[in-house]
């Protein structure tokens, strides 16, 4: 008889493929059984397959359902890398510990591994981030972590590792599979007693005290950096809101926070997180005097310094907060933008060799938040073609990233996906709602309130008082089963649902907005900087906004021209309504609801507000 060999093994799936060719064409086989002899017997021409190429190298899968119930079905533990392509040591881990073949051949024998991009998945960043990227993290079959009590002090804690040389990964794969196939029965019970040490309680309701930004503003001043600016010694970034915070103040009388704040954005431009070659602002600088800079540039910090610049700027002039309007909106215009269509990319970073970089990465929120920022920067220096690029960006929004009723996409280029997550939600109302009031145009308020709805309708749970970070679309694995309530996220959609109320879009927004802000506005100072998000959004429900109401066609001059002007009043809570469409160009203006002043005189409008207040 003769022997069973490769060849032999194949001739049945071969022969289907000689009745669809000619007898002499022979035939073909694919490029992974290249390189067997299929002479000889099966046993001997597979002992060293298969190849290299495909032992060596990386095989991610994304974080799914089927990639949880492989690992299941195999008893396989998981390697989840996050990580952001931003990142000098994530990019590193990639080129070198992740490319090293004897790394990939451990990696690919013993675990299944799972790849997030931090970016798109902002609900698994939340729960597997350490704080530096990339995060390197062994887990259980299901997506639980492996623990271990072999750190220094001495509790169960997950088994996480970031940048680490191809020699190190591979001692902790190894060392990682025999610890998970020795303890896999005890390591699933170890974990479900971790993840309720995790457990975040929701948010209670609570009444809303608007004493509780005095007490937040007590705490920052005493927390500020007299001499470089910022607060605390370091590391040192853009603060969101902070200069809009101490506007508000500033106008009921509480001038606490206004120099504080005036000279971190001049320290700030003035440092070495400022680009001075291209303009934008650095992600953030670890060292006490501004330096040790991480050198990337995302578009969301500079979306919210330049918002931030342009209230400061509402104040006082200041030659070198106008140079920086100036630069954040040159480098969004110049560096980040999208090739075509409108919109912006996420980050610029330097490479290995020191040359500049775009991640193609297109988010919702951020670009809502750009767009609706260079709005009222163009507003600010008089500049049409920065309000174009600015409505360009929210249009790209609304056009690919919004469903009527649906939500918002996180992501809008590459690769979107149905993914639902409060902080896109939030950032988009907010910056729709904003970029509604530089324009006029009607679909953004429109698309503000169904977001809010949205969010209403599917995000609170039950009785919770507060919205979910996200909208599970499949069953959830992990420590994704762990709820959380995000404060900046909700307390940003209370601030848009407070302005649908004065734009006249339902009674039942400005309750909602208060219950949101009661459930967060105990103790601000508890979130430390990011207390200032809850303290902006108690000043503004604490007093009524000057209200200008816009009459005439949004697209006139003269109606545009009005617009641009009720931008750019001193007061910080403004907010601008459209009125009647098919009547002259004029502007009303009073605080609140009362019986607004007309003009029709854009020079006029500053006198009018100071009389309004």
């Amino acid at each position: 008889m003769r022997p069973w060999t490769a060849a032999t093994a194949l001739a049945l799936a071969a022969a289907t493929v000689q009745a669809q060719t000619t007898p002499s064409e022979p035939p073909k086989l694919p490029p992974i059984l290249q390189g067997v002899d299929l002479d000889k017997p099966a046993q001997v021409a597979f002992a060293e397959w298969p190849a290299a190429p495909y032992i060596e190298r990386l095989y991610p899968t994304p974080w799914s359902p089927a990639t949880f119930e492989r690992a299941r079905l195999f008893g396989q533990p998981i390697m989840l890398y996050l990580g952001v392509p931003w990142s000098a040591p994530a990019r590193k881990m990639l080129r070198e510990s992740f490319s090293d073949a004897t790394v990939l051949r451990e990696l690919n024998a013993k675990y299944i591994t799972v790849v997030v991009s931090a970016d798109r998945r902002p609900d698994v960043r939340e729960r597997y981030q350490t704080g530096s990227w990339p995060v390197i993290s062994l887990l259980l079959s299901n997506g639980m972590p492996m623990l271990t009590q072999n750190n220094p002090q001495k509790v169960a804690l997950p088994i996480n590792f970031g940048y680490t040389s191809p020699e190190n990964t591979r001692l902790l794969l190894s060392e990682g599979r025999i610890y998970f196939e020795k303890w896999a029965g005890l390591l699933g019970g170890v974990a479900d007693i971790y993840k309720d040490r995790l457990r975040v309680d929701p948010p209670e309701a609570a009444a809303l005290e608007p004493s509780a930004s005095d007490s937040l503003a007590r705490w920052l001043v005493g927390n500020a950096d007299a001499r470089l600016g910022g607060f605390g010694a370091a590391p040192k970034y853009v603060l969101p809101w902070l200069a809009e915070y101490a506007s508000l103040r500033d106008d009921r009388g509480r001038a606490d926070l206004a120099p504080i704040a005036r000279r971190t954005l001049v320290q700030l431009v003035a440092s070495p997180m400022w680009d001075d070659a291209e303009g934008g602002v650095r992600r953030l600088a670890a060292a006490p005097d501004w330096g040790e800079i991480q050198r990337e540039k995302m578009l969301t910090g500079n979306a919210e310094l330049l918002r931030d610049l342009v209230f400061a700027l509402r104040r006082e002039p200041s030659p070198e907060l106008r140079g920086a309007v100036e630069g954040i909106a040159r480098f969004l215009t110049q560096r980040l933008a999208r090739p075509s269509g409108g919109g912006f990319r996420n980050a610029a970073f330097p490479d290995e060799n020191g040359t500049l970089q775009v991640d193609p990465l297109v988010l919702s929120g951020p670009n809502a938040l750009a767009g609706a920022a260079l709005l009222r920067a163009g507003a600010l220096l008089g500049d049409p073609a920065l309000e174009k690029a600015g409505r360009e960006a929210v249009e790209l929004v609304l056009a690919k990233a919004y469903a009527a009723g649906r939500g918002v996409g996180h992501v809008v280029e590459p690769n979107p996906e149905q993914h639902r997550f409060l902080v896109s939600q939030a950032d988009c109302a907010f910056g729709l709602v904003d970029a509604y009031e530089s324009t006029g145009d009607v679909r953004y308020l429109d698309a503000a309130a169904s977001l809010a709805e949205f969010v209403t309708a599917n995000m609170f749970q039950g009785s919770e008082v507060a919205a979910r970070d996200f909208l599970p679309i499949e069953p959830t694995a992990g420590l994704l089963s762990s709820p959380r309530w995000p404060m900046p996220d909700n307390v940003l959609l209370a601030r848009t649902m407070t302005r649908l109320a004065i734009h006249g879009r339902g009674d039942v927004w400005r309750p909602r907005a208060s219950g949101l802000v009661g459930a967060f506005g105990r103790d601000p100072s508890a979130y430390y900087t990011r207390g200032i998000d809850v303290g902006v959004a108690l000043e503004e429900l604490g007093r009524d906004p000057l209200v200008v109401t816009i009459d005439g066609d949004p697209s006139d001059p003269a109606t545009r021209a009005l617009r641009r002007a009720a931008l750019n009043l001193r007061p910080a809570w403004v907010v601008v309504r459209n009125g009647k469409p098919d009547a002259p160009p004029a502007a009303s203006i009073a605080r609140g609801s009362g019986q607004g002043r007309r003009v029709t005189d854009p020079a006029a409008l500053a006198r009018a507000a100071e009389e309004s207040r």
